[in-house]
């Protein structure tokens, strides 16, 4: 019996390492199914470090090309269509795009294979028109699932948790307070630039807690903004300093690790320190509610709670951040478990469409 080829939608940003680390347990779990077709858009080797693409799977650096070969599989056999995890926004190529990989993906439903659409988060917009191609999409899944609980009630299915959750260290494994001697800021550079209470709110912080500060620029595009931070604290850089997404991850993984708590407003710098067992805080005045619309799909809504707010009257004490430490284990222990869960679903599905294939044979 054959195996089923998948063919899956993996882009992102290209300095973002959270662009790659959160599709890499997508396409783990998807490479249970059968073997991968990855359509990445020119994405350089440092990118794909990130999602562990495997020796002899292939890259398609075209949607053109990707496409093609995707429709000729689905003549012949049975395959599975993965759409993208992390943020698909709605926009009129997005949907130019999503319209063609409906038409695609109805065609790999005639011939007996599945569409599969996992751990994406859709924006609200407000361009109905334009969104059309992203909900015949997500009923054309077979269990679809969103990030967001915003994003279910747009385009339907269950929420579950950013694929992100999945990674990390073992929260059995994960070293006491006594080891946490890092106060970790992981903040974008194009927002403006905090205020000097929120400054002011964070050094206290540390000063109270017995922390360094530590300044993780996860995403390139952020060092300056790193640089700053880190001058207005007294605190240490830890710049993009290798462009290979998988020695810069395994970096900042190292300094979360270390770390007791995290303070920021990239998405995926506080689900990596989080993974690491740092209790992540999402309290930045400029945010705009990202934050806690991912962290409140895993039960941790203290993380967003204050996104967007002034948070210098809210001080950080060790009995607050010891209360969030066992808070963060239990539901990043469940968000795993549900993510696992979700994986099997993929491999009984996988079965399901070997007989099919077998019985058409």
């Amino acid at each position: 019996m054959r195996s089923t080829p998948v063919f899956a939608w993996a882009t992102g940003q290209l300095d973002n390492i959270g662009d790659s680390l959160l599709r890499r347990p997508y396409l783990s779990a998807l490479r249970k199914v059968g073997p991968l077709h990855v359509w990445t858009n020119r994405a350089p080797a440092s990118f794909l470090t990130g999602l562990g693409l495997v020796e002899g799977e292939h890259s398609d650096t075209t949607f053109g090309g990707w496409y093609r070969r995707a429709w000729r599989a689905t003549v012949r056999q049975p395959v599975v269509l993965a759409l993208n995890a992390g943020e698909v926004p709605v926009s009129r190529r997005g949907a130019v795009r999503l319209a063609l990989l409906v038409i695609l993906g109805a065609a790999v439903q005639a011939r007996g294979g599945r569409v599969v659409w996992m751990g994406a988060g859709v924006p609200d917009s407000d361009q109905k028109l334009l969104s059309v191609p992203y909900r015949a999409g997500a009923r054309l899944a077979s269990a679809p699932s969103f990030r967001t609980q915003a994003t279910v009630r747009a385009l339907g299915g269950t929420v579950q948790p950013d694929w992100a959750f999945r990674l990390g260290t073992d929260v059995n494994d994960w070293v006491g307070e006594e080891e946490r001697q890092l106060l970790s800021l992981v903040m974008r550079g194009d927002r403006a630039a905090p205020s000097e209470s929120w400054i002011a709110w964070v050094r206290s912080g540390a000063e109270n807690l017995g922390l360094e500060v530590h300044v993780v620029v996860q995403v390139e595009r952020d060092a300056a903004r790193g640089e700053e931070l880190a001058a207005a604290l007294g605190g240490h850089v830890v710049q993009f300093a290798s462009s290979d997404h998988a020695i810069h991850e395994a970096k900042v993984r190292s300094i979360y690790r270390r770390s007791l708590i995290t303070i920021g407003d990239r998405l995926h710098g506080l689900i990596v320190a989080a993974s690491e067992g740092s209790v992540p805080i999402g309290w930045v005045e400029t945010s705009t509610g990202k934050i806690a619309a991912h962290f409140n799909a895993v039960g941790l809504e203290y993380v967003g709670a204050r996104e967007g707010w002034s948070s210098s009257s809210e001080p950080l004490t060790r009995e607050w951040v010891r209360g969030r430490e066992r808070e963060l284990r239990t539901r990043i222990d469940d968000a795993r478990k549900r993510l696992i869960s979700t994986e099997s679903a993929l491999a009984v599905d996988a079965v399901a469409l070997k007989q099919n294939e077998g019985s058409r044979r």
